[in-house]
């Protein structure tokens, strides 16, 4: 648990890559703990979750190989590798059904209205909310000119 607590206080002052391996060596204090498991893999989740992917490989690789028997180091590695897989479709999913809908935009206004700026089509094509894209669906569908759909863009 205090491995826990170190991690998140570093990573709040912004030492997290500085204190990575002491808190990796804390953690393997608590081996005999029956919650380590879950703990390794919630500080390792965290690790991979800051958007630093050399960081997040350096703490996999330090607790699988230092930290960790064999076999708990494949059933962890096999866990967090399909945990990653099923994000990364899920992520993947999400940017198809963005431009699946940019798309559906562009095609909507350009039936209606003809050619179509590129700033606008640039302004459709970069949004991957798909909440604002649904409504832009709809604007593109009742508004009465470019002018209004570019008002509505905002």
């Amino acid at each position: 648990m205090r491995a826990l607590l170190a991690a998140l206080q570093a990573a709040a002052e912004g030492k997290l890559a500085e204190r990575l391996e002491a808190i990796l060596f804390s953690l393997a204090d608590a081996k005999a703990d029956p919650r380590f498991p879950a703990w390794l893999t919630a500080l390792l989740r965290y690790f991979v979750s800051l958007n630093q992917p050399e960081r997040g490989k350096e703490a996999v690789n330090k607790v699988l190989n230092n930290f960790v028997d064999k076999e708990a180091a494949e059933m962890l590695a096999t866990s967090l590798a399909q945990e990653w897989l099923l994000e990364g479709r899920a992520e993947g999913e999400a940017k198809g059904i963005a431009k699946g809908k940019a798309e559906g935009i562009i095609l909507v206004l350009k039936s209606r209205f003809g050619s179509l700026p590129t700033n606008i089509q640039n302004k459709v094509r970069g949004c991957s909310d798909i909440d604002r894209l649904d409504s832009w669906i709809t604007l593109a569908a009742v508004c009465q000119s470019l002018y209004e759909f570019k008002k509505g863009l905002r």
